[in-house]
C-alpha cells in the first residue's frame, strides 16, 4: 500500500493522508464470483450463475453438431455411430434426430478438440466466444459469455488480467473515496478528476495543490 501524509509539516490545520493500492485479493474474489472453468475455456456469467448445471446452458446446436460429425466422420455410418454414442439412438441419421438427446459442447470437445469457430457455431443463440489476452506471453483464455445489449466484453479482460484500484484521501480523519474498485491504470490525472467530483469540503484549493505535489507515480499491489 502507498501511504503519503502531511502530518509532519502541516501548518494549516488540515491533516491529509493518501492511501492507494491495487487490490489483488478483491481481484481474485471477483474472478471466482464471475467465472466458471470449462474444459475448453471459461464461462463468464457475471455473477448470475444459478444452481442450474452450467453444461445445461451450453447444449450444442443440433444442425451444427451434425455438420461437425459429418466433417469428422469417414462415412455416413460413422455419423450414425457417433450419434448413437452420444445417446441419440437410431439406425439412420433421421431416426437419431427423432431420438435426439441433448449433446453438450464439452462432450463434443472431449472427442474432437473443437476450434474457436466450431464452438461459436455450436453455442445456443445468445452466447458468444471472446478471446481475452493479458500483458505477458501466454496470457490467453477462450471465454464464453451470454450477450446482452450494452455489455462490453472488455469487462472480461479486466476480470481476467487486472486488479481494481482502491484510493482514499483522509482530510482531518474524514475519508474521501477517490477511486473505489476502479479497473484501469493509475494516474495522477484520474485521481485528481475524482477528487474534484468527490470532495466538496473546505480548503479544496490547498488540498488539490497538495495532491498535485504528492500523489505517487505508481501504486503497489497488495
Amino acid at each position: 500500500m502507498t501511504t503519503i501524509n502531511n502530518f509532519d509539516m502541516s501548518s494549516t490545520g488540515v491533516n491529509l493522508s493518501f492511501n492507494g493500492f491495487y487490490d489483488i485479493d478483491l481481484a481474485q474474489i471477483q474472478f471466482n464470483e464471475n467465472v466458471e472453468r470449462l474444459r475448453f475455456g471459461y464461462y463468464f456469467h457475471g455473477g448470475s450463475l444459478t444452481t442450474e448445471n452450467i453444461q445445461d446452458l451450453l447444449i450444442a446446436n443440433l444442425d451444427d453438431t451434425l455438420e461437425l460429425l459429418k466433417r469428422e466422420s469417414s462415412s455416413p455410418t460413422c455419423v450414425i455411430d457417433w450419434l448413437n454414442f452420444f445417446g441419440c439412438e437410431g439406425e439412420s441419421v433421421e431416426e437419431c434426430i427423432e431420438n435426439y438427446t441433448n449433446i453438450t459442447i464439452e462432450s463434443l470437445d472431449i472427442h474432437f478438440d473443437l476450434s474457436k469457430s466450431d464452438i461459436q457455431s455450436l453455442l445456443p443463440e445468445g452466447f458468444e466466444v471472446y478471446e481475452t489476452r493479458g500483458y505477458g506471453q501466454g496470457d490467453y483464455a477462450l471465454v464464453i459469455y451470454k450477450s446482452f445489449e450494452g455489455f462490453n466484453p472488455r469487462v472480461i479482460d479486466n476480470i481476467f488480467w487486472d486488479a481494481p484500484i482502491q484510493a482514499t484521501l483522509e482530510v482531518n480523519g474524514e475519508k474521501v473515496y477517490l477511486l473505489e474498485n476502479y479497473y484501469g491504470l493509475w494516474s495522477k490525472e484520474v485521481a485528481l478528476k475524482s477528487f474534484e467530483r468527490a470532495y466538496e469540503g473546505e480548503n479544496k484549493i490547498y488540498i488539490r495543490r497538495w495532491l498535485e505535489s504528492n500523489l505517487p507515480e505508481h501504486l503497489n499491489c497488495i
